[in-house]
């Protein structure tokens, strides 16, 4: 299950569960049109992915988000910063997301200093 919350300037994403094929096709859709509104008024899209809530997926779910994500998070301006639970799952993520543009975090204020280093509050 997935949430996407793109009133602001950074699009929100919550990935909670197992994910299945064409679930994971359809948010990728959903996410490619918000993209391309997106890059019609500004060039960066910015984006928080919190994957806390989500277990292990499958490797046909795995090579599908692999796919999607190579073919979104290609312009060098771009800042996604995915939040997972765990130090273990940030080497993994880091192994599989090799994008300049994508940051593997363990803390919702890392993630937002990440993509938008202006407005993030530090404590």
């Amino acid at each position: 299950m997935h949430r996407i919350d793109d009133s602001g300037s950074v699009i929100r994403i919550v990935g909670e569960g197992f994910f299945a094929e064409d679930e994971v096709r359809r948010h990728f859709g959903t996410l490619a049109s918000i993209f391309a509104r997106r890059r019609q008024s500004a060039r960066q899209v910015k984006v928080v992915i919190d994957l806390r809530g989500a277990v292990t997926q499958s490797m046909s779910v795995t090579r599908i988000i692999a796919e999607a994500t190579n073919r979104l998070y290609s312009d060098p301006s771009d800042r996604v910063a995915i939040i997972v639970s765990s130090t273990l799952l940030k080497l993994q993520f880091e192994r599989v997301h090799q994008h300049q543009v994508v940051r593997i975090c363990l803390t919702p204020a890392e993630a937002e200093h990440f993509v938008a280093p202006a407005l993030a509050v530090t404590s």
